[in-house]
């Protein structure tokens, strides 16, 4: 029957974090048939103060260098962290995978407020290899090139 699918359907949006579910005639909406992997940044925070108690070796908040442990979380793309419980601040960093978060930052060592972008990874995923630089040219394409133009004063 349509009206239990449509209840199942609903039940599987909110399990899988979708903030809506979209109603429609079908038996399954929109947004259970997308599949994007979810990711984070691969910090731990605490329950009190927000503040960052470690960092994952090889996780995008320590590979970008600009997150210490020890500094605050106060804020989540741009909104207010202060009077939230962990579970929903985790809820705003986690996100499809391969987008970007805004962490706003109390440092530790500066005291200053500082905004980062960082990327989500899936858990267990690598990092995307750094882009390769050009190749050296060898000895005989350097011998090979165009010698800059010279310079004749005016006579």
């Amino acid at each position: 029957d349509l009206r239990s699918a449509g209840r199942a359907c609903r039940t599987k949006c909110e399990r899988a974090g979708f903030g809506e579910h979209l109603t429609g005639t079908r038996t399954e909406c929109a947004m259970t048939q997308v599949v994007t992997k979810r990711g984070g940044i691969g910090m731990g925070l605490s329950e009190h103060d927000m503040g960052v108690e470690y960092l994952l070796e090889e996780g995008p908040a320590a590979a970008s260098g600009l997150v210490d442990v020890g500094d605050r979380v106060i804020a989540v793309d741009r909104e207010d962290v202060a009077l939230m419980r962990l579970k929903e601040v985790a809820a705003l960093i986690i996100g499809e995978e391969g987008t970007s978060v805004l962490i706003t930052l109390i440092k530790v060592h500066s005291g200053e407020i500082d905004t980062v972008s960082i990327t989500r990874r899936a858990a267990g995923t690598k990092p995307p290899p750094p882009e390769a630089p050009p190749p050296k040219p060898t000895p005989r394409q350097e011998l090979a090139a165009p010698l800059p133009p010279t310079f004749d004063p005016p006579t």
